[in-house]
């Protein structure tokens, strides 16, 4: 049986409306000079013509945590990797902002999920900063279409939406900047959104992007794919016969994410002497670079093998799928396999390059059982 991941991450905490209240408080000294104000005498006037134009001063901006990315690009909100989000450039809005002296510019936001779990992202987790390294303060309240309280977001349903900032009267945003800290108002940003900031290739990413591999092979030789290699198995022992990588088009769903293509693999797997346990954890993919490549625990689309019991004497074909960011380029892989999925030793691994790109996903069905217990 297959369990869910049940796990709420919040980006926000419940000090989201102490934020907000804040961020309003930064702004109340600027809305004193609002319609509502009584028309200054002559030489108050004298004095506000000398007086400094509004500048942001809503605090220092964060420390970045992280590398500056361009505008519209994804990037990564959390240390997991499993929350990704882009914004726009600012832009000024034709609505007003109610504050003398200041004009409303709004920030789109889009975040989505790369596995599984949920997010909640608060306005207040987005800092606009100016070119003198100050936040621009927000208002309190938003009145642009795309305003949102908490975004929340899960593999399924992406976010997005629309922040509002304070910014002075005729601003040119283009030196401006946008971060993002986890904790709402925070002083440490994972992201941070520039127009000079380099805009990534498509093989910026080659290869897979999980964690450098440990798995030890220095024990086994890599056969090529197609080839059956036997390992031991309780009284028996199994006899593996992975084929090629396969590249596939994952539709969009909540099984997988939406910026990743898939690599396929086949495995036949045949039990000889006694009854064969096999599991999906036994099988990993590392790239030509040494990176594991990601998967799904719950099953990507086409992904048929979860754990099962193969009978002495027959065999059974699975198929197991791997994550490969979209764009990038790869076609050389390793297949291992370890017999303790919690263990780093491998018995077996195979190598190789992909096979032409298939068109569809797999539709191959096996009889699986649903989680046995080994032993």
């Amino acid at each position: 049986m297959r369990i869910g991941n049940s796990r709420t991450r919040w980006t926000a905490t419940g000090a989201t409306a102490a934020a907000l209240a804040i961020l309003v408080g930064a702004c109340s000294s600027t809305s004193a000079q609002g319609p509502s104000s009584p028309a200054p005498t002559s030489s108050a006037k004298s004095s506000a013509t000398s007086s400094p134009a509004p500048a942001c001063s809503a605090g220092s901006a964060p420390t970045l945590n992280g590398a500056r990315t361009a505008y519209s690009t994804a990037t990564d909100l959390e240390s997991t990797h499993a929350l990704v989000g882009q914004v726009g450039q600012p832009t000024l809005s034709t609505m007003p902002s109610g504050v003398a002296g200041w004009d409303l510019a709004g920030v789109a936001v889009n975040v989505q999920v790369r596995t599984n779990g949920s997010f909640a992202v608060a306005p207040a987790s987005f800092a606009l900063i100016s070119p003198a390294g100050q936040r621009c303060a927000q208002p309190a309240t938003n009145p642009l279409g795309g305003a949102f309280a908490i975004m929340q977001a899960d593999q399924s349903h992406p976010g997005s939406g629309e922040v509002a900032f304070l910014v002075p009267h005729g601003a040119d945003l283009s030196g401006y900047s946008v971060m993002y800290t986890e904790q709402a108002g925070g002083k440490v940003a994972s992201a941070q959104w520039t127009a000079d900031a380099p805009t990534p290739s498509s093989t910026a990413a080659a290869g897979c992007d999980g964690k450098k591999s440990t798995y030890d092979a220095g024990k086994v030789t890599s056969k090529p794919f197609g080839s059956a290699q036997r390992t031991r198995s309780g009284a028996g022992s199994l006899e593996l016969d992975p084929q090629a990588p396969v590249m596939r088009d994952l539709p969009p769903g909540d099984q997988q994410p939406r910026d990743v293509d898939g690599v396929e693999i086949k495995v036949t797997v045949k039990a000889e002497g006694s009854v064969g346990f096999v599991e999906r954890g036994q099988f990993q993919l590392v790239d030509s670079h040494g990176m594991v490549c990601r998967y799904s625990p719950l099953g990507s689309t086409g992904e048929t093998l979860s754990s099962d019991l193969v009978p002495a004497g027959t065999e059974k074909t699975y198929t197991v799928i791997f994550w490969l960011p979209r764009g990038s380029a790869m076609n050389s892989w390793q297949l291992l396999y370890v017999k303790d999925p919690t263990g780093r030793t491998v018995s077996a691994a195979w190598s190789g390059r992909t096979v032409p790109t298939a068109s569809a996903p797999s539709t191959t069905t096996t009889t699986t059982a649903g989680q046995p217990t080994k032993g």
